[in-house]
């Protein structure tokens, strides 16, 4: 995942689908297994200022059976959920690339 992509404006949250245009990288999550993994990295996030927001390059959704879709968003230095900043797990940001699931 290019997370160090350069734009020439920052993107927020609620601009990252019109801003890239569907060219996004997303990764949607939606296995049992997959949302284990995911969460079992997002239970042990740093919390930081709530005033750090991401300029956004990601942007993954949970897709729980029968639940809520959650929605992160993140960088490789902050990561956004559930309107809570939280500096970026490492393995979070390779999970895209392995899709065996990062704690494997």
């Amino acid at each position: 995942m290019e997370l160090d992509l350069e734009t020439e404006m920052r993107i927020d949250y609620d601009q990252f689908n019109n801003d890239f245009g569907g060219g996004e990288f997303k990764t949607i999550v939606s296995s049992e297994k997959e949302i284990n993994d995911v969460i079992f990295l997002m239970r042990n996030m740093k919390a930081i200022d709530n005033s750090y927001q991401p300029d956004v390059r990601a942007k993954m959704q949970l897709f729980p059976s029968g639940g809520v879709v959650d929605t992160a968003c993140f960088s490789d230095i902050v990561l956004r959920f559930k309107n809570k900043s939280y500096e970026t797990p490492r393995q979070l940001i390779k999970f895209p690339v392995n899709k065996g699931g990062p704690c494997c």
